[in-house]
């Protein structure tokens, strides 16, 4: 069996490609958006985890700062508490708006440093405590603090409230 090999024109060839079963175009575009869709989901994905984890770690420093600065009132408070020849806690504590490293006076101060970009308000307010024999001032105290920092490109805030009793009473 001998095999005839015919000369064939070089043409002929590109004239059954429009019937190939191949990727066109439309194929290509679509696959295309379709992975463009895919990236973008896991990009807009990631930097919500990135956003949620920023978040997270400022809450966790500010959250800090303030149970920093409760722990410093309620130092003041026992040790002036504890020793009866020391003047009223109160008298350090003093009402108004404070801000930065303000705790105490009197040289029962702690010196409370906010990291940087995180700022630290402490507003303090006498509650006036009522008794059979009238109204007694200085008895309670409310602390509010406030710790502010900015988080992309607004200001973020936590703030908790505490109320100090003194312990040794009115009289």
């Amino acid at each position: 069996m001998s095999i005839k090999y015919q000369k064939s024109n070089p043409l002929a060839g590109w004239a059954g490609l429009k019937y190939c079963d191949g990727f066109g175009l439309v194929e290509v575009i679509v696959s295309l958006a379709i992975l463009t869709i895919v990236m973008l989901g896991f990009h807009f994905l990631s930097r919500m985890a990135f956003y949620s984890w920023e978040n997270a770690k400022n809450k966790s420093i500010a959250y800090n700062i303030i149970q920093d600065t409760v722990e410093c009132f309620e130092h003041i408070r026992n040790t002036n508490v504890l020793d009866p020849n020391t003047a009223r806690w109160s008298e350090y504590i003093l009402d108004g708006v404070h801000t930065s490293d303000y705790v105490g006076g009197n040289g029962n101060d702690c010196i409370l440093d906010a990291p940087n970009g995180f700022g630290r308000t402490i507003t303090i307010t006498d509650i006036p405590t009522t008794v059979a024999t009238g109204t007694l001032s200085n008895i309670k105290k409310k602390i509010i603090v406030t710790v502010t920092w900015e988080e992309r490109l607004r200001t973020a805030e936590v703030a908790s409230i505490i109320y100090l009793t003194d312990w040794r009473g009115a009289f």
